[in-house]
């Protein structure tokens, strides 16, 4: 395993320090084991998956991964734009140490420089993003697997939204970043969310919740960030996880087009 990550790694649950052996790692403080799996340790938080509803969420989101990895939802040429996008957002990452939360296949991650580690809740796209030369670890952005104040920089784009605990996800983000750290976060700016129901979805888990600045600046604040800056930015909608209604089908694609491409918000958010 890298060097990098067992320094930094921990417990999700205690914090605890962790005795690497060849295909699990140990909690030294609570004795808790987790299981490596192509050298991916996969650090999901007992406490958090142990009820029924997480459990549903985490199966949810394998079919989700597998069925984007067998037909991706979204073109690479609209996948480079919205990265593009967001990179020129962030800026200079040159010797920072940064945490992608979400990273999926690693896509994004592989555009930046500095020390990069690929943190996602499908074990199936990371393993994508470690052939790819990512340190990748598993697990649930509510209970990261790290030490305090590690990182300089952490990427939370388009994954707000889907995330059960959005305000244990930005405190988590708070507590591994160092003093002065920054975190960058997208996510769709005032989506109407019936689209998901309508429409038959064919996922239970997608999108969970709409923001706006007024809810993303008073959640930040509440977890200690102070807002820097904000952007706002188009981006074409990836294949949607429904069935597209009779009105929309019939619509030239220039026109559905329209329909279809949500505003982001992008924003800096300093410890």
């Amino acid at each position: 395993m890298n060097n990098f990550l067992q320094e930094i790694i921990c417990c999700p649950d205690c914090r605890g320090n962790l005795e690497f052996q060849n295909n699990s790692i140990k909690c030294l403080k609570c004795s808790v084991k987790f299981k490596i799996d192509e050298n991916i340790p996969l650090m999901f938080s007992n406490k958090k998956t142990s009820n029924s509803s997480m459990k549903e969420y985490l199966e949810c989101y394998e079919k989700i991964s597998k069925d984007d990895i067998k037909n991706p939802f979204e073109d690479l040429t609209t996948k480079r734009k919205r990265h593009r996008s967001l990179k020129k957002f962030i800026g200079n990452t040159k010797n920072k140490k940064i945490l992608d939360i979400g990273a999926a296949q690693g896509f994004f991650l592989k555009m930046l420089e500095g020390q990069r580690v690929a943190f996602d809740i499908s074990v199936d796209y990371l393993k994508l993003a470690q052939k790819s030369g990512l340190i990748s670890v598993a697990g649930l952005a509510e209970a990261l697997p790290f030490k305090n104040e590690v990182f300089d920089i952490v990427v939370c784009a388009d994954i707000l939204e889907h995330v059960i605990q959005p305000k244990e996800v930005l405190r988590e983000a708070f507590r591994v970043l160092v003093p002065g750290g920054k975190l960058f976060l997208e996510v769709p700016y005032k989506e109407d969310l019936s689209i998901y129901k309508i429409y038959n979805g064919k996922y239970k888990f997608t999108h969970l919740r709409s923001f706006d600045e007024k809810i993303l600046f008073e959640l930040l604040s509440s977890c200690g960030f102070t807002i820097s800056r904000q952007s706002f930015c188009l981006h074409k909608l990836p294949k949607l996880p429904f069935k597209i209604g009779s009105i929309f089908k019939y619509l030239p694609e220039k026109i559905q087009a329209l329909f279809l491409q949500p505003l982001f918000i992008q924003i800096e958010a300093k410890k």
